[in-house]
């Protein structure tokens, strides 16, 4: 018998620590996942942003055509 007075707790006990550990990874994996979008999003907005700046006319609605264009050529 193991100290928690079941031979099959240390068992039981390792087989939860090993689900927690993958559901951590999996979980770790899906936040560095979401970070790198988040920061292509940014990215691309600044770039969106610049790009109405530089533009000529911005303020007379080209701008939405611009800005659908820039994002399909990412």
């Amino acid at each position: 018998m193991n100290t928690l007075g079941h031979p099959a707790a240390a068992s039981t006990i390792w087989k939860v620590e090993a689900h927690h550990e993958r559901v951590l990874c999996e979980l770790h994996k899906k936040y560095s996942d979401l970070v790198s979008q988040l920061d292509a999003e940014k990215k691309r907005g600044e770039k969106l942003q610049q790009i109405v700046k530089e533009t000529p006319g911005a303020a007379t609605g080209s701008v939405p055509l611009l800005m659908n264009s820039a994002i399909m050529s990412c």
